[in-house]
């Protein structure tokens, strides 16, 4: 079930965009279960991939020029959270997430300069594995993601230049 706060947020969003996406309550629960057909996650996809929180725990959506925000209490949606808030951007970084029994993951990557971002899993805290990499520089990376592993890490290379920032989040939930 999705949160209400979020359907709330999401609802603001789209009711912003217009024609773009008409989605109701109950269409919004079903289009982003495992029930739905990849031509209904794509059009949601491409809805919300215009959608960011910021440092602020505010959800911000660009849309043609114009910008809004409503507040989303991060901690109530993602009880189990790392985050790395305006990071110096010209050194590595790196956030570690034991996610205990919790399987779905969520991960929130935003940098001034593009650089490159990896999401690695792990079992045990030794042994890691790609989950995803950047195929070349990039200013932001968001994903949503189910896994039986019991550790995430988020990686940024170094990148920019003096006072640029990078946002590492991972969240997990049941």
């Amino acid at each position: 079930m999705i949160p209400q706060q979020i359907i709330d947020a999401l609802k603001k969003v789209f009711a912003f965009v217009g024609d773009a996406l008409k989605v109701s309550d109950s269409q919004l629960d079903v289009a982003l279960s495992t029930r739905s057909s990849e031509s209904t996650l794509a059009a949601i996809k491409a809805q919300t991939d215009k959608l960011q929180f910021d440092a602020d725990n505010f959800l911000r959506a660009a849309i043609a020029g114009s910008e809004i925000q409503v507040p989303v209490d991060l901690q109530s949606v993602l009880p189990k959270k790392a985050e790395l808030y305006s990071a110096d951007e010209t050194v590595d970084q790196t956030v570690t997430l034991d996610i205990g029994g919790f399987k779905l993951v969520e991960v929130v990557c935003e940098a001034d300069a593009a650089t490159t971002f990896t999401v690695e899993y792990s079992f045990d805290n030794s042994h890691w594995f790609t989950y995803y990499s950047s195929a070349s520089a990039e200013t932001s990376y968001n994903d949503v993601f189910w896994t039986a592993a019991q550790y995430i890490r988020v990686r940024s290379s170094a990148a920019g230049a003096s006072g640029d920032k990078v946002r590492l989040v991972v969240g997990a939930k049941p």
